[in-house]
C-alpha cells in the first residue's frame, strides 16, 4: 500500500498484490456489478460496492494488471483539511 499527494488537492492510495493478475479482456468489467469470472466463491460485487462509494465522495478508481505478475489498484479521493471530518452523504 502506498499514499502520495496529487495535484487538484486529490489523494492516491494504491495497493498492489503479486498475485496471478487480471486478463486483458476482464479489466474493463472488474467494476460491472455481478462480474465474476466464474470462481466458486463471491458474489461480484466488492468492486463494484468499492466504485460507487470511491466516486460519491468525488473519486475515482482505477486498475492496472498484469498477468502472473498482480495487480495494482489506484483510488484517487479529494484530500481534506488536517482535522476535517469526511461529510457522510445520504
Amino acid at each position: 500500500i502506498e499514499t502520495s499527494d496529487q495535484p487538484g488537492n486529490m489523494a492516491q492510495i494504491a495497493i498492489r498484490d503479486s498475485g496471478c493478475g487480471i486478463e486483458q479482456q476482464h479489466i474493463a468489467r472488474v467494476f460491472d456489478p455481478f462480474f465474476t469470472t466464474g470462481k466458486v466463491s463471491g458474489t461480484g460485487l466488492g468492486l463494484s460496492v468499492s466504485y460507487g462509494i470511491v466516486r460519491r465522495y468525488g473519486g475515482d478508481i482505477c486498475v492496472r494488471s498484469t498477468v502472473g505478475e498482480g495487480s495494482v489498484f489506484e483510488v484517487l479521493l479529494p484530500a481534506l483539511p488536517v482535522g476535517e471530518r469526511v461529510p457522510v452523504l445520504t
